[in-house]
């Protein structure tokens, strides 16, 4: 059964088609998609072509082309092709691939490519609100500032 990968038709309208074939577009796109979501990468040629439409000649083309740009990496695996994204290359290729960089661009390319900086501490510590006082009656007390209009 087909998921739902629905291709996002501004980001395709921003590629560089003198660099990178339509195909290849779709097929990084769904390898993308895969990655970010830490599904296994399909391999079964019928079932990518019932998830983004290429046919198998063409999804054999893109494989070729992407792996000689050394975008994918493919590898036999006991009678099976194992697909492998450089996260990397395709996220520091983006003046190649793109027409032009903007902030969703770069967000979407972002994603590839997990920040190994730890977050560190603050020396100040953060101080909690302070509770408001309370009257003699167990009622909040009115601040100067305050008018009381309903006593």
């Amino acid at each position: 059964m087909a998921r739902n990968n629905a291709l996002n038709f501004n980001r395709l309208s921003r590629y560089n088609y003198d660099f990178i074939s339509l195909e290849e577009v779709i097929f990084l796109e769904y390898l993308i998609f895969h990655f970010v979501r830490k599904l296994e990468i399909p391999v079964q040629t019928s079932r990518v072509e019932q998830e983004t439409g290429l046919k198998k000649h063409r999804q054999q083309r893109a494989i070729d082309s992407l792996t000689d740009k050394n975008f994918i990496q493919v590898e036999q695996v006991q009678n099976r092709r194992k697909i492998q994204i450089n996260c990397e290359k395709v996220a520091l290729s983006s003046q190649k691939i793109f027409i032009k960089d903007n902030k969703s661009i770069l967000r979407f390319l972002g994603q590839l490519i997990v920040p190994t900086v730890k977050k560190e501490k603050s020396s100040t510590p953060i101080s909690k609100p302070k509770k408001p006082a309370k009257s003699a009656s167990g009622k909040p007390a009115i601040t100067q500032n305050q008018i009381n209009l309903f006593e």
